[in-house]
């Protein structure tokens, strides 16, 4: 790869601690190759289908792909803007009571293929979720 790439990877909204021991574990020589930045979006896991139904209604339902062109979410899981986040918390528990997660979405550039692979390594090693450059098996 020899221009800059970029992919959505979500940590716990609120704990940016998370995404600094991600960094931590990414060996020094792809510090070059690879750049962060925090995003206006969240993404809001629910546990009941209805509600999260109700969300991707309200909420415009956008559908992140990965490098391969399939879908990032779950059906459970509904990107929104942080703006919207005491709108959506108010809308769940006045329409459709859920257990709720949120994350914040981080945006990694990578200009390297090797940098790419050193920074989901370490995201799989942190969070244990699969990470966003791969699909997970």
């Amino acid at each position: 790869m020899s221009r800059w790439r970029h992919w959505a990877y979500a940590f716990p909204a609120g704990e940016l601690d998370t995404l600094w021991r991600v960094l931590d574990r990414v060996p020094v020589v792809f510090g070059p190759d690879l750049e962060w930045t925090l995003t206006d979006k969240l993404v809001v896991s629910v546990a009941d289908g209805n509600a999260a139904a109700y969300l991707h209604l309200a909420f415009g339902g956008l559908r992140p792909e990965s490098a391969s062109g399939l879908p990032v979410l779950d059906d459970n899981e509904v990107l929104i803007a942080l703006d919207d986040r005491s709108e959506c918390e108010r809308l769940l528990s006045e329409n459709c009571p859920s257990e709720a997660t949120w994350f914040t979405i981080v945006v990694v550039s990578a200009r390297t293929d090797a940098a790419l692979r050193a920074f989901d390594a370490a995201y799989v090693s942190v969070t244990g979720l699969p990470g966003a450059a791969t699909d997970a098996p």
